[in-house]
């Protein structure tokens, strides 16, 4: 996993010589020639979660146009046009994080390939429905022209800021909820060929080495709690800590621990359990150690780079609602996700992934999971 972090200096450069600073004297008036967009054209397709899930996930699809817009004295005279852009966009809200994450791609007809706007902000409501201050967190804008980048760099805003509202979100989500997907188990049986041969349920060679680790090794988030009489409790659970004890099974690929200083601090422990060699329909499941039953609120710290998967869910059994979506142009460090309230009895539960897919411009179909987190909410 190659590191590709990118810099804001990245959304502001201009292929359009049109579209830098130009100024020109008449009459006293001062002429500004400034690159712009409009993607108005962009229509909601899918919602989930909206509007109380711990995620919103939104598609669009439509048209962006990019042009000059010639500004005089602070009042624009006019618009030249650029170019006409197919564009289909997906955000994600993570409640918990505070975070949006919007990928918006952009296909010239005429033109071959395609070009991707990502823009992270951290908000203090979700921007897509609502109107929040937001502050920046990474930006890039693979087009160069100017005009894609200047909500995310002008306004702190994503591209999808008003292109739907709060109700025709809730209802789509609404009318999503209506379909809940088969679980990712189910979906593994269905896929022939994906594990060459092995169930679902069969457990092969984590990592090289895994199977050498004495199968008496603690997790040390929950070492020293019993199964016996035990209350429930906060379980922060490391998942290189689960490959350690040879918590893990994978039917396609293998899992290792993967050092992540070089790629910043937001990794606990400095590492992650890192999946590779897998493909659509394969699954990796962790066996997670639950001292007392209880109601617990599962958060799931996953890491997204350039080539990563998108991933369904499954806790005990339970399908997580929504898939989550493994790309990023950068290597970006795991923000909590709320995976949902479960209610768990005591002893051993699966904590299932299954790889569902990729986004086109992603290179592999690997996984990085830092560590998952329980909270007691309740009785089971």
């Amino acid at each position: 996993m190659a590191d590709e972090r990118f810099s804001l200096q990245d959304g502001v450069l201009s292929l359009c010589a049109a579209a830098l600073l130009a100024w020109a004297s008449g009459g006293g008036a001062t002429t500004v020639n400034k690159a712009d967009a409009d993607c108005s054209g962009l229509e909601l397709k899918a919602a989930s979660g909206v509007p109380d899930g711990p995620v919103h996930q939104y598609a669009f699809k439509g048209i962006c146009k990019s042009f000059v817009n010639h500004i005089s004295d602070g009042s624009s005279t006019g618009k030249t046009p650029d170019k006409t852009y197919w564009a289909e966009a997906k955000a994600e809200w993570n409640e918990q994080a505070s975070t949006l994450t919007e990928r918006v791609t952009l296909s010239n007809p005429p033109a071959s390939g395609s070009w991707d706007v990502v823009t992270i902000l951290k908000c203090t409501k979700d921007p897509i429905v609502y109107k929040p201050s937001c502050v920046l967190v990474q930006h890039k804008n693979e087009t160069k022209w100017q005009g894609f980048s200047n909500a995310a760099l002008e306004q702190k805003r994503p591209i999808l800021s008003g292109k739907t509202t709060l109700t025709a979100a809730a209802a789509l989500s609404k009318q999503a909820k209506g379909g809940t997907p088969p679980s990712p188990a189910a979906q593994a049986g269905a896929k022939a060929g994906a594990s060459s041969g092995a169930s679902s349920g069969a457990a092969v060679a984590s990592s090289a080495g895994a199977s050498s680790v004495a199968g008496g090794a603690a997790i040390a988030s929950q070492a020293g709690a019993s199964a016996g009489g035990a209350k429930p409790t906060l379980l922060n659970v490391e998942a290189e800590d689960l490959v350690k004890a040879g918590k893990s099974s994978v039917n396609a690929g293998k899992v290792a621990i993967q050092p992540m200083a070089g790629f910043g601090s937001g990794w606990s422990g400095n590492a992650q359990l890192f999946w590779s060699g897998g493909s659509v329909g394969a699954v990796l499941d962790l066996a997670v150690n639950i001292p007392a039953a209880a109601t617990y609120a599962v958060e799931l710290y996953l890491t997204r780079a350039p080539d990563y998967a998108d991933l369904k869910m499954e806790i005990d059994g339970k399908a997580v609602s929504f898939t989550f979506q493994g790309f990023a142009p950068g290597v970006m460090a795991p923000n909590p996700l709320q995976a949902g309230k479960f209610s768990l009895p005591a002893g051993t539960r699966k904590v299932s992934f299954m790889i569902a897919g990729k986004y086109p411009k992603s290179t592999g179909y690997y996984m990085g999971l830092d560590r998952i987190r329980l909270y007691p909410v309740g009785a089971p």
